[in-house]
């Protein structure tokens, strides 16, 4: 059964809760869409724009790792952070990679299995909870919300910021963003913390643009927001474990 489900009957709250989180995450799918769709449809001026161009750009820069599944992933998961969901389309279109094959990329041991389900859990996770800890800060004193979340994820044995914080056994996070969440920055410096935030979102945009384009509305839809709102009820629900176990 889906843990989502299981926390509220057990907040025996149901019935808010599912109202609440429903529109959150209708608000969460429009936006995405939004932003997602503008990327697609965004002119690129210019010369080296073209994907061969982008792509040689990537293989030779030297945060690409080749060795990530021989770049199939790694190249479609560079491009998005590039926020060019374009020419990940394009790039399928014309033979240089199986988006089929791609999305469906297992890997690793047992516990990580897919690449792009194991990276967008742990996104929306750091995305959901650090969201969390800003709105609470924005409230007069913060209330235990506060001090519960916050220290959790500066704790240096934190699960999800230790996980984050460097891939293991497939990408974890952006790795552009990576210094954002180094002890001094998160939260304490809001402006590189909402930054962050940002591009974690815009990339999350892109793939679902991606996923929408190539899967169709309903299949994408269902990836991120179906059994109780999907791979996002996850995040959800691992908020919520973190402040009922403390």
């Amino acid at each position: 059964m889906d843990p989502w489900r299981l926390r509220i009957r057990r907040d025996g709250v149901g019935s808010e809760v599912r109202r609440r989180a429903a529109s959150f995450v209708a608000s969460m799918d429009a936006a995405m869409v939004a932003i997602g769709d503008a990327d697609l449809s965004r002119v690129h001026a210019g010369t080296n724009n073209s994907l061969e161009s982008v792509v040689a750009s990537i293989e030779s820069a030297p945060d690409y790792d080749w060795f990530w599944w021989d770049g199939r992933c790694e190249l479609v998961y560079h491009l998005l952070v590039r926020s060019r969901p374009d020419l990940v389309l394009a790039g399928n279109a014309g033979g240089r990679w199986d988006l089929s094959a791609t999305f469906a990329t297992n890997f690793g041991s047992q516990a990580v299995g897919n690449f792009w389900s194991f990276l967008v859990s742990y996104m929306l996770r750091v995305y959901v909870g650090v969201n969390a800890v800003l709105a609470a800060k924005s409230l007069e004193g913060g209330g235990k919300f506060k001090q519960v979340v916050l220290p959790k994820l500066h704790q240096p044995e934190s699960y999800v910021l230790s996980m984050v914080r460097e891939d293991c056994d497939g990408r974890t996070f952006l790795h552009t963003e990576r210094a954002a969440l180094a002890e001094g920055t998160l939260f304490k410096d809001e402006e590189a913390t909402r930054n962050m935030l940002k591009a974690v979102f815009r990339f999350m945009a892109g793939l679902y643009a991606v996923q929408r384009k190539h899967w169709g509305d309903a299949r994408a839809r269902e990836w991120w927001f179906s059994g109780e709102f999907g791979r996002l009820g996850y995040a959800l629900v691992h908020l919520g474990t973190a402040l009922s176990d403390s």
